[in-house]
């Protein structure tokens, strides 16, 4: 076997790593591919791949007694070990945020990654254009999402979910509560922090179109829709940054162009959209009517909340859907949705006699598709009582076997994942 084939099939492996990763979505499930068992060295660098060479090895773990990466990275020549790294501390927030987030003590792995990345290939400290001109910009991009995604994350587990006008940084609002006071200035440094991360991932996208070298994958699909999130927070609630996001209406609005592109390329990017236009009607009229959201909490909008931090394992329970607001007159008798532990079963239900599974032929689901979008347009999203901020919500991970694809074919996620990379 020569150096190259050897390389490809190291960064085939490394492929199934970060695969491992992104299905993940902080289940409490072990890893396939633990890190902390890997006997594989990190995937060489451009040059050396490109010349078919290795110059050196370098491998995850000491305890295989090998050459250790401690090294500083001052460009993208090694920039896939990057972007490994980068999945791996990922995947590692998300399981932090699903076993209790602030509950648990707190992670600064991403600290620790981002640190040994020089300011050449970190955005917003190097413009994305300057690797755009060395046809580096979706390396760029990839690097730079990541880390923004992972601060991100861990900032929006602290604050309100549902802030008041005049709310400013602060910690949480609902339980669990922090022991101890932050010191003067640390909120809002977090909160600085947060709403700049979610204003440059909608920046790095913004940009890639601009250089013409846009990107639609669900992994840049998922980060505009995290960030949206926090853009449409700060816009309706300013205060929660002091005053300091001036482009959050813009950015705003570039994320629903992006996400409205995106929509016609994936299917979960109309899952995205539409619980963003639940979570912005949610915000505005927060907003607008303070008394009638008064006092109100995390746990009054857990289905919202799950699908926004896109990491929850199972449907709310009866307990966890009641209504609290009132709804919109035109949805006032719409049918409940289906209390299922799958959305295919869900989808079987309102789709009566024809099965809408993995094994569902096309001709069937061709049958059968017009009859359960139409019914998904307007039941999936609202609980019986046509409550839209308590709703079920179909993942990311639950799109598998849904009859969604462009074909109308039964999506098929393993034959779609390639491309996810």
């Amino acid at each position: 076997m020569t150096e190259l084939q050897s390389e490809i099939l190291n960064r085939t492996f490394w492929a199934c790593f970060v695969m491992d990763r992104l299905v993940f979505c902080g289940k409490p499930q072990p890893l396939t591919l633990p890190l902390h068992s890997v006997d594989v060295h990190w995937p060489v660098g451009q040059r050396d791949f490109a010349f078919g060479q290795t110059t050196s090895r370098i491998y995850p773990n000491v305890e295989h007694s090998k050459v250790i990466d401690h090294a500083k990275y001052h460009d993208l020549d090694r920039v896939y070990t990057l972007i490994v790294q980068g999945y791996d501390v990922w995947s590692k927030i998300l399981q932090w945020i699903a076993g209790g987030g602030r509950r648990r003590p707190s992670t600064r792995q991403q600290v620790e990654w981002r640190d040994r990345q020089d300011t050449s290939i970190r955005f917003p400290d190097t413009a994305l254009e300057v690797h755009a001109s060395l046809g580096q910009a979706h390396c760029f991009a990839y690097l730079n999402l990541i880390y923004h995604l992972c601060r991100l994350f861990l900032g929006r587990e602290y604050i309100p979910f549902l802030p008041t006008p005049t709310s400013q940084p602060s910690g949480p609002v609902d339980p669990p509560l922090l022991a101890q006071e932050a010191p003067s200035g640390w909120w809002e440094e977090r909160a600085c922090e947060l709403f700049a991360s979610s204003a440059h991932i909608t920046d790095i996208l913004r940009r890639l179109d601009a250089a013409a070298t846009p990107f639609f994958t669900p992994f840049s699909g998922f980060c505009a829709f995290s960030a949206a999130t926090m853009n449409a927070n700060v816009l309706y609630f300013p205060r929660m940054n002091l005053g300091r996001s001036t482009t959050a209406a813009a950015d705003f609005n570039a994320d629903r162009a992006y996400l409205d592109r995106f929509r016609t390329q994936w299917a979960i990017g109309a899952r995205w959209w539409t619980a963003i236009e639940t979570t912005q009607r949610l915000y505005e009229r927060a907003g607008r009517d303070q008394n009638k959201f008064i006092g109100k909490t995390r746990t009054d909008f857990l289905a919202l909340e799950a699908i926004i931090n896109h990491s929850a394992s199972s449907f709310p329970s009866e307990d966890e859907t009641d209504t609290h607001m009132e709804p919109r007159d035109h949805l006032r008798d719409l049918p409940a949705t289906p209390r299922s532990s799958s959305v295919n079963e869900g989808l079987a239900t309102l789709a009566g006699n024809h099965s809408v599974s993995g094994a569902m032929s096309v001709r069937n689901s061709t049958q059968v598709q017009p009859q359960i979008q139409s019914q998904l347009d307007t039941a999936l999203y609202y609980d019986g009582n046509g409550n839209e901020w308590n709703a079920i919500w179909p993942l990311w991970e639950d799109q598998i076997g849904i009859a969604f694809a462009s074909d109308h074919a039964p999506w098929d996620y393993a034959a779609n994942s390639a491309s996810m990379l």
